[in-house]
């Protein structure tokens, strides 16, 4: 019944020649969605519709005691909806976040009138709370004029929407595993990348809101440098040996693992590998790794383990097995056996 009194709203401003158009992903698919866009209480409609071509057009309907009132339409853009999403870019109201097939728009509904606040070009878009500040930015990760990955931070000052600059960074979005948000040691809040950056090698990238700047963040920053540490060809890929932690140039793995609060503390830890071994008589590769935390000076391990992400298993063994096993294939199950490695 709600749906035909939209239908009815609608039709009366466009005629009966429209086609409704749906989100293709995401929780909200439908091509009504309601929401208190202007934060007076009330929830608004907006429909997502087409008119005689491919152009997806956007109207935001009132509530009557009973019926649906069109009270503003605006244009969208030509191709299919990825998702629709809503972000608290300022504590008034909540602004709509619109993914297009290569585009993403920030939309505010302000004195019954729909404007576009943002627009970029977009191959993913991530809403979060980056600073903690009780406000939402987003996320954007595009590639730049050059063709190059880029990243920027959309966020709000007052009631202006702003933008960081494009920052440069290693993760093409179609290879992007994992993502998310979390705190290091001091509270301060990061945006987590972890992504193959080559065939088998993987690399974590984080991101803070620094004023107005967007800053990237790799392990290797987090970790004291030694005064005798020259810098070399081989610097970004893993060298750590013995549980040393202060070399530089862990940030590179083999193993397909994200970031994580591994241990509950409420802080997310980054991997880090520490050797490589195989099964005896199985040809799995089996990855010794470590989850670090940053700890105000340096990077420390938290966690040890094995994993191998091709079967899908991630299993904590005491920090000297590190070093001083090697692992072998159970003939007798299908099961492995850690044994004391002898000279």
């Amino acid at each position: 019944e709600e749906q035909e009194r939209l239908n009815a709203a609608l039709t009366e401003v466009i005629g009966e020649s429209y086609v409704l158009r749906y989100p293709k992903t995401g929780e909200l698919n439908s091509a009504f969605i309601f929401k208190d866009l202007d934060g007076d209480g009330t929830e608004e409609a907006m429909a997502f519709y087409s008119v005689y071509d491919e152009s997806t057009r956007i109207n935001v309907l009132k509530k009557t005691e009973e019926s649906w009132v069109s009270v503003y339409e605006a244009a969208g853009f030509y191709g299919d909806i990825e998702s629709v999403n809503f972000a608290k870019i300022d504590k008034k109201g909540s602004d709509v976040v619109i993914k297009w097939e290569q585009e993403v728009g920030i939309y505010r509904y302000e004195n019954e009138r729909l404007e576009k606040v943002h627009g970029d070009s977009c191959e993913g878009a991530e809403i979060t709370d980056i600073d903690g500040d009780g406000k939402n930015e987003v996320v954007i990760i595009s590639k730049n004029a050059m063709g190059r990955n880029s990243l920027k931070i959309v966020y709000g000052s007052g009631r202006e929407v702003l933008a960081t600059d494009d920052i440069s960074i290693h993760a093409d979005y179609p290879n992007i595993f994992a993502k998310g948000y979390g705190k290091i040691y001091d509270g301060k809040g990061m945006f987590f990348i972890d992504s193959e950056i080559s065939e088998g090698v993987y690399l974590t990238e984080m991101f803070s809101l620094e004023g107005t700047g967007a800053k990237r963040f790799f392990i290797s920053d987090f970790m004291e440098k030694e005064e005798d540490e020259s810098e070399s060809e081989n610097e970004g890929v893993v060298v750590v040996v013995g549980g040393g932690y202060g070399k530089r140039g862990i940030f590179l793995r083999n193993t397909k693992v994200p970031c994580m609060d591994i241990n509950g503390d409420g802080i997310i830890e980054m991997p880090a590998e520490v050797r490589e071994d195989y099964a005896r008589e199985a040809s799995e590769n089996i990855f010794f790794i470590q989850y670090v935390q940053h700890n105000g000076t340096n990077a420390v391990p938290v966690w040890n383990g094995v994993a191998n992400t091709e079967i899908g298993y991630l299993f904590a063994v005491p920090e000297n097995w590190n070093e001083n096993t090697v692992i072998k294939k159970s003939s007798s199950a299908d099961s492995f056996v850690f044994c004391e490695k002898k000279n």
